[in-house]
């Protein structure tokens, strides 16, 4: 009779115990799942804030470029006026033993150049005509580049916006027949620098330097003595400009000067 009456109770007592396992393993879920819940929503939030600090950078970028000074109109004439401050630019004040005197490394003068040219064409410019010696900046011994010239005729070509290239050919003793390509470019300050100077060789058409020189000995005929020398000096508006002078023991005398036209071959007289 006792057995019947505990087996009921000690039956009741599993139960009881079992319903209070779940119940505190279905606490422990909730939690679980509270805290689960909890996580995602920082990392939404992260997510969500880093995204809108990245908008905000893409905006203030946007807004720095637009904000950006846009490049000064360039004209014909700016460009040339730009040519011109490039060769003063470069012809540094020397002294007798070509010492540069108002720059003492080559570092200081670079920064000199790089405030009208390119920092690649400012180097160039360095390694082609200064050096240290004996700590001391120097200008090697040499003929200058070739410079634009405002009294021969070129052109100003548009590449774009913030580009442009200056096309000037010109004729010389020293480098003959070429084709010189200035290209200017604009800075984020909106001001223009030289970004490049390239040459090219260009086929003499018509009369050759020889044969102007002939022309204008064939017109002064009778006149010539015979320590006078006549020789091309420049081209000027697309005529060959000879130069007829005297050798002296001390000196050059200069007889005259003048304009062979290379298509009519006329040879006028400068004076």
């Amino acid at each position: 009779m006792e057995k019947v009456i505990y087996f009921p109770v000690a039956v009741m007592f599993l139960l009881f115990a079992a319903g209070c396992a779940t119940e505190d393993e279905n606490a422990d879920n909730s939690e679980q799942g509270k805290a689960n819940t909890s996580q995602e929503q920082v990392e939404e939030s992260d997510s969500t804030s880093e995204e809108a600090v990245n908008q905000e950078n893409a905006t203030n970028a946007e807004a720095s470029k637009e904000s950006s000074n846009p490049p000064e109109t360039l004209t014909k004439a700016k460009a040339g006026d730009l040519l011109i401050e490039l060769k003063e630019t470069f012809r540094v004040e020397t002294n007798n033993e070509n010492v540069v005197t108002n720059y003492g490394t080559l570092e200081a003068l670079q920064q000199h150049f790089e405030s009208i040219m390119s920092e690649n064409l400012a180097q160039k410019y360095m390694n082609d005509y200064f050096h240290m010696e004996n700590g001391e900046l120097k200008i090697v011994a040499t003929e200058e580049p070739a410079w634009f010239d405002p009294e021969v005729d070129y052109s100003l070509k548009e590449e774009n916006a913030s580009t442009y290239h200056v096309i000037q050919e010109k004729q010389s003793e020293l480098y003959g027949n070429r084709e010189y390509t200035y290209t200017l470019k604009a800075q984020e300050d909106g001001m223009w620098i030289v970004s490049n100077v390239s040459s090219e060789e260009m086929e003499m058409q018509g009369l050759t330097q020889g044969e102007a020189e002939e022309l204008v000995r064939e017109h002064l005929q009778g006149e010539l003595g015979d320590n006078m020398v006549v020789k091309f000096d420049h081209m000027e508006q697309g005529n060959y400009v000879v130069h007829v002078f005297e050798n002296m023991e001390t000196h050059t005398a200069t007889y005259g000067w003048y304009e062979v036209n290379p298509e009519t071959e006329e040879v006028t007289s400068m004076f």
